[in-house]
């Protein structure tokens, strides 16, 4: 596992440099499914909404809507259900094409049972130790994706890129331990967490700060600034007392970004001649990836809604379902894999 979170640092990166290191488009190309940039910078609308929302119930509406927004097992279920679970399942419908099943045999054959039955042992043994790793894994792969794209976006390398996204990484960790109260965890002082935190932060923002004023205009640097916003406003979130929409604000930008990386490589693999043996079962109804993934997606989700109701349910699906897919992900979109060949970006 050790590898594919080493890994994992640069799977996002290593999408859209593939794209970026040539800016012409081959005639074989020139009806690629592409991923404009500007859309990877739409998704970050969500943070403004929340921001407005929050803002707007502190200031305005006595906290009215606080009550509602707690990091409840039902508001869990319901994203979890909608956004999380569906792109995850994306990703693992890519893989039932012949030539992807030959080439990544050794990983689905051997890396993730391996994974599968180490996860199930510990959950087996410490549903806690499991829920924070859960946590951990799933943190650091969502942070990474989004301040990976970044760095990516901005164009030239910083000094202070690696800590900056470390930073997000332990911050975004440290809340969500904090807001799902793991007995282990909340041992732990407050006055120590809270020491922690904080210094955690002053450093984020004035690292974000540095990087941005010293960054070149463009959407490089207005993606950098919407990413460090976007964790800015999850502090805020934890702080006023928004738990749902501290985490939400986090994982929104992450999952439909992810969906959007899916249907652009499932479109352009099966464009020309369909090797996706599912999309070939649904091929007479004609229904465009764009549509149906989605739809499968979320299919898939409706099949575990029973595991997902029961608390050690959301344990076991959490490291039966995310964890192969974090794993995966750290290969798929390296070097010349078939993953990779498929992706395209539009500045």
């Amino acid at each position: 596992m050790e590898t594919g979170l080493t890994t994992q640092r640069q799977c996002f990166v290593c999408r859209i440099k593939c794209t970026m290191q040539s800016t012409d488009i081959k005639p074989a190309d020139t009806k690629k499914m592409r991923i404009p940039f500007r859309l990877l910078l739409g998704i970050y609308v969500i943070v403004p909404i929340l921001l407005t929302i929050v803002l707007a119930d502190t200031f305005f509406f006595d906290n009215a809507l606080r009550p509602y927004v707690n990091l409840s097992l039902r508001a869990t279920f319901i994203y979890l259900f909608f956004f999380e679970l569906p792109h995850i399942f994306a990703s693992y419908i890519s893989f039932a094409d012949k030539e992807y099943l030959k080439t990544y045999k050794k990983l689905l054959l051997y890396h993730v049972p391996i994974i599968l039955i180490a996860g199930c042992i510990l959950t087996f043994f410490s549903t806690e130790l499991a829920i924070m790793l859960i946590i951990g894994y799933t943190m650091y792969h969502a942070i990474l994706q989004q301040t990976g794209i970044a760095k990516m976006l901005l164009g030239t390398k910083h000094l202070l890129h690696r800590y900056w996204s470390s930073l997000a990484v332990i911050i975004a960790i440290s809340v969500q331990l904090y807001l799902v109260r793991v007995p282990t965890f909340t041992q732990i002082p407050l006055i120590y967490f809270f020491t922690f935190f904080w210094i955690c932060v002053i450093l984020f923002i004035t690292f974000s700060t540095l990087i941005y004023l010293q960054a070149k205009p463009g959407i490089g640097k207005t993606y950098f600034a919407a990413t460090s916003l976007m964790l800015t406003s999850a502090i805020l979130f934890f702080i006023l007392g928004y738990p749902f929409f501290a985490i939400l604000v986090v994982r929104f930008p992450h999952d439909i970004t992810a969906f959007a990386i899916y249907i652009t490589h499932d479109t352009n693999r099966n464009a020309a001649t369909i090797n996706n043996s599912i999309y070939k079962f649904f091929a007479p109804l004609r229904i465009p990836i764009l549509v149906l993934l989605p739809l499968l997606g979320i299919g898939l989700s409706y099949l575990l809604r029973y595991q997902l109701h029961i608390y050690d349910g959301i344990v076991y699906a959490g490291i039966l379902v995310n964890f192969p897919h974090y794993y995966l992900e750290g290969y798929i979109w390296k070097h010349d894999t078939p993953h990779r060949k498929q992706l395209a970006f539009q500045p």
